[in-house]
């Protein structure tokens, strides 16, 4: 019987097959044990005629004259072609085995006959083997040369607040799906390199503005120029010292959406009534982004201004000056233990060390600011936050410095740290005796309610405290003071854990300190969890470490995670982008155009599966909506491919494939206004778990004249002239839009105060008139032609219309028909609902989106008196901080 070999999917090694009667059996791989299933080879099972004949060349083979009493003998390995058109790559290799003694164990063949070379003559004895080319190595390509800078000493000495991302560790905490496909494709494209390159970050504010200032840490170098040619396009570039370009930017997405997106108005804008104006110099006009590689691990990304100006302060070794110095420090330079953050406020610098910044495993999150009066002023906060501003606001109006730390981040815990450098050590002990021990019990019985398990309070400082008995369904045994002298206890520093038990006792472990045997199958309690307060001097230090259950964080935590988290990223996206308006302009004519164009249902015709049901169909308000047969119009169309129209809007079930309420919480710019409060780009249901943030929309489509239009039979001939174009069971063709579609509605901007899902069926998305009041709640004045009462329209040519608060209501209804033959109630349309034009944006080159076609007059409507029309109905915010 023929044998023949088969490569190991382990190893590659040939594995020796004796009998074509083991295809189909298990066989062991001699070199790595490894067991696999002997399949045929591709190219059949070798015939004992082809050994036969492949023995007979070998025998034939000559023996070199030139090796002295040595033999000669060659191996080839190819590529082996699989069923399933995978390669395997494989080198030709030559053993040359000098001198006497015996042979060395040959090589594995590979499992098929090399062809013969075309010079030999198989039959002629005296014929020498020829040699086959070996391969020609490709070039390798050159590497950068790695820098020899440590990112920490590449910061402005004006730096006022720092943050430390290391984005490595981030990307293992359940925080990772902030690192999501959009977020990585908005950060290539602005900034040239993948995000998976990224090692580190550091964001800066740097001086009495607040200027940000940015510093990328590369795992690999690279050469500038291969970034460089990946970067959104730049206004102007100049050469600083002849040694660094700097490029500018007028808009970079990725930079205006992370310095909007994380600035102070933004983050803190919904929890106070009014935001503080602080000591904050505003920057004047709009900001301009610079862009530096200043080498091959480092980009620098900030303020144009900032960058300039550090870029050319910097020395002959390309560092800023040094504010620390490790060994004999010059005059004016403050000694250092570590070489790291050696140009930023020593104060600064040991207030990040303190808390890990300096360790040989920093935390994955670090933040260290210098605090101004009145920056985060706790007065101002909104009427159900008021209760905590009796509390922060001592602290904050005497604490130079507050630093925080994340340094673990699980499914099942939490460990930071917050840490205060008070005015003084009196300063410390009266937040210490006034504020912090009488709240900590109160802040660890909170946490644990909300938790779900016991949180320990622990003082370790010399201030008193008595524990009452408190824990959810159960008591909290007192809590002593520390042993130590006069109670004290050395300061909780980062990886350093407090004593554990009443009294900082540590129980014995079981009968005759012997550990007890774990049942792994009876769930095992977490471990146990406690907020910690101690002082030393001026430093007072709070540490937490907090554990909880897989379902805990399944059913209270992670919806919050994934409410923020979609919060930042959905306020990134909209920052990125331009006028929401573009999007939608573009999209409409798309939409509609022939051959098949049409305009969609206002919801999904979901399928009637469920015998169950008996033949009921759907509510609208659990079907999904009609911007989901938008989405491709605007380059969305990954996220429009993720929704299920067959299943509610809300369902999530990865194991039937469906991923509903996952598309809903991204957020869509297109269906949102710039110019409106933050709060009223997303949305809340009571479909949805309490926490998970929802994309919202500020557009609704238009049914009809009639407050119940969009629950219309279409069928029936009494409907007809009330009809919109858009109804929950039906749309529209181009066709049967009688009226024009100049003079037809399709969306309609909505207030802000409404919570509105953009990916919702029912009310949220489609909505008729009242007959007797069609402008109610509908009018506002945010974005709107000298603040006037009113909203705007997108019609169905895809044109934009303000339509005033006051304007006739024959008018309004008139625009909300789609074959209503009432063209005499428009009258001069142009005059009622001014037609607004959006002006191109300036960097109209960084976006993705169709530029937006001139929309067709109807010959229904007058001629437009350009003069007369306004540039912007909602205008972007002026400045981007």
């Amino acid at each position: 019987m023929a044998s023949f070999k088969l490569p190991c999917p382990s190893c590659e090694h040939q594995v020796p097959i004796k009998s074509e009667k083991a295809i189909g059996t298990k066989v062991e791989c001699p070199k790595c044990k490894y067991r696999f299933k002997a399949e045929e080879p591709a190219g059949g099972i070798p015939k004992d005629t082809e050994k036969a004949d492949k023995a007979e060349k070998k025998k034939k083979l000559a023996v070199s004259p030139d090796a002295a009493g040595g033999k000669k003998k060659s191996k080839k390995l190819a590529v082996i072609v699989g069923v399933m058109a995978v390669a395997v790559l494989a080198a030709v290799g030559f053993a040359v085995i000098g001198g006497g003694g015996s042979d060395p164990k040959p090589k594995p063949r590979p499992n098929f006959n090399p062809t013969p070379n075309p010079k030999t003559n198989p039959g002629d004895p005296k014929e020498e083997p020829v040699e086959p080319k070996k391969e020609v190595e490709p070039p390798k390509k050159p590497t950068a040369t790695p820098s020899d800078k440590d990112a920490s000493n590449l910061l402005p000495g004006q730096t006022v607040a720092l943050y430390r991302f290391d984005v490595e560790k981030i990307k293992l905490t359940p925080a990772s799906f902030f690192f999501d496909q959009n977020s990585l494709k908005m950060f290539s494209g602005s900034f040239g390199i993948d995000a998976d390159q990224v090692s580190l970050y550091y964001h800066a504010f740097v001086g009495s503005s607040r200027d940000p200032f940015g510093v990328v840490r590369l795992k690999s170098p690279v050469f500038e120029k291969d970034i460089v040619a990946g970067i959104a396009p730049t206004t102007a570039s100049k050469s600083v010292k002849k040694k660094w370009t700097l490029y500018a930017f007028k808009s970079n997405p990725f930079a205006n959406a992370v310095s909007n997106a994380f600035h102070f108005d933004s983050l803190f804008a919904e929890v106070y009534e009014k935001l503080p104006s602080s000591a904050v110099k505003t920057a004047t006009g709009p900001r301009v982004i610079g862009f530096c590689v200043y080498d091959s691990q480092h980009i620098f990304i900030g303020d144009h201004a900032q960058l300039d100006s550090f870029l050319s302060g910097l020395d002959a070794k390309g560092l800023p000056k040094a504010q620390s110095a490790v060994g004999t420090p010059p005059p004016g330079v403050i000694q250092a233990e570590n070489p790291l953050f050696l140009s930023i406020d020593p104060k600064l610098k040991r207030a990040m060390k303190d808390l890990g910044g300096e360790a040989s495993t920093p935390p994955l999150f670090l933040y260290s600011e210098k605090t101004v009066q009145g920056l985060y002023d706790p007065k101002l906060l909104k009427t159900e936050f008021q209760p905590i501003t009796a509390i922060l606001d001592p602290i904050l109006t005497r604490a130079q410095y507050i630093s925080a730390s994340v340094s673990m981040f699980t499914t099942y815990g939490l460990s930071t740290s917050i840490r205060l450098v008070m005015d003084s050590d009196t300063a410390a002990f009266e937040v210490v005796r006034d504020q912090l021990v009488p709240n900590l019990q109160l802040a660890a019985w909170g946490t644990g309610m909300f938790l779900n398990t016991v949180v320990e309070p622990r003082n370790f400082t010399t201030v008193g405290m008595m524990t009452p008995e408190i824990g959810p369904g159960g008591t909290q045994p007192p809590i002593g003071p520390a042993p130590g002298p006069g109670g004290m206890q050395p300061p909780i520093g980062p990886g350093t854990q407090p004593p554990i038990g009443p009294g900082g006792v540590q129980p014995p472990i079981g009968p005759g300190g012997v550990q007890p045997l774990i049942d792994p199958n009876k769930p095992q309690p977490t471990a146990p969890s406690h907020i910690a307060l101690s002082m030393t001097d001026k430093y007072v230090t709070i540490a937490a470490e907090l554990n909880w259950t897989a379902e805990t964080y399944r059913l209270k935590l992670e919806p919050r995670l994934v409410g923020v988290v979609n919060t930042i990223k959905g306020k990134m996206a909209v920052f990125a982008s331009d006028l929401s308006y573009h999007g939608l302009i573009a999209a409409v004519p798309k939409m509609t155009a022939p051959p098949s164009g049409h305009f969609p249902r206002g919801t999904a015709e979901r399928k009637l599966t469920d015998v169950s049901r008996m033949g009921l169909r759907h509510q609208p308000n659990t079907r999904v909506s009609l911007f989901a047969e938008l989405l491709p119009f605007m380059g969305r169309d990954g996220l429009s491919r993720m929704i299920d129209r067959n299943a509610a809007w809300y369902e999530n079930d990865l194991k039937a494939n469906i991923r509903n309420l996952e598309a809903g919480e991204a957020w869509v710019p297109e269906l949102l206004v710039p110019a409106y409060p933050q709060s009223s780009w997303r949305a809340t249901s009571p479909f949805v778990a309490d926490g998970r943030i929802l994309g919202g929309t500020n557009y609704v489509a238009i049914a009809g004249k009639d407050i119940n239009a969009a629950r219309f039979d279409p069928t029936k001939p009494e409907n007809a002239k009330k009809m919109g174009m858009v109804g929950y069971d039906w749309g529209s063709k181009v066709d049967e839009v009688k009226d024009g579609l100049s003079n037809t509605i399709f969306l309609m901007q909505t207030p802000p105060g409404l919570s509105q899902p953009w990916i919702a069926g029912g009310g949220a998305t489609v909505r008729g008139l009242d007959a007797a009041e069609p402008m109610r709640g509908l009018s506002h004045k945010y974005g709107t032609p000298a603040g006037k009462d009113g909203t705007y329209v997108l019609m169905g040519d895809g044109s934009v219309r303000f339509v005033p608060a006051n304007i006739n209501p024959k008018v309004i209804l008139a625009m909300s028909t789609r074959a209503g033959d009432d063209g005499a109630d428009l009258g001069n349309l142009d005059k009622a609902a001014e037609r607004v034009d959006i002006p191109k944006p300036a960097d109209a080159e960084l976006k993705t989106d169709p530029k937006p076609t001139e929309p067709k007059k109807d010959p229904k409507t007058e001629a437009v008196n350009t003069g007369d029309l306004k540039k912007e109905p909602a205008p972007a915010p002026t400045e981007k901080k």
